[in-house]
């Protein structure tokens, strides 16, 4: 027999079982702690995922828009300063002047949208 703090005897199944109660939910608690770690660890890495596709994601459009549209209207704009150049030249200086006049509106406000970009572009040969 064991005796308890106050000096009474307590049974040994009584305590055997204490013991075994307690064993069971020490293991129940660590069970629960496992499976909390590991849904944990599943939800990094699945953030982990999304967040790469959304890189992913948004370098690809990135990529679509500076080798798509932003190309696009860059070629355009040298090309449209060229034929401005050259139309002028063609017609002298009274000519260059109204056809610089009346191609200034569609310009300006494309550059209006295009903020930081010079008059003549800089890729566009003379």
């Amino acid at each position: 027999m064991v005796e308890w703090l106050r000096g009474q005897p307590i049974e040994v199944p009584v305590v055997a079982a204490g013991s075994i109660v307690m064993f069971l939910l020490i293991v129940a608690r660590i069970q629960r702690l496992t499976r909390e770690v590991t849904v944990q660890d599943e939800r990094r890495r699945l953030l982990g995922r999304v967040l790469q596709a959304a890189e992913d994601e948004r370098t690809r459009i990135a990529h679509d828009l500076h080798e798509g549209p932003v190309q696009q209207l860059a070629v355009l704009n040298c090309d449209v300063y060229r034929a401005r150049k050259r139309l002028a030249d063609l017609l002298g200086r009274a000519g260059s002047e109204a056809v610089m006049a009346s191609s200034r509106a569609p310009t300006r406000s494309w550059r209006a949208s295009r903020r930081g970009w010079a008059r003549r572009p800089r890729s566009c040969a003379t």
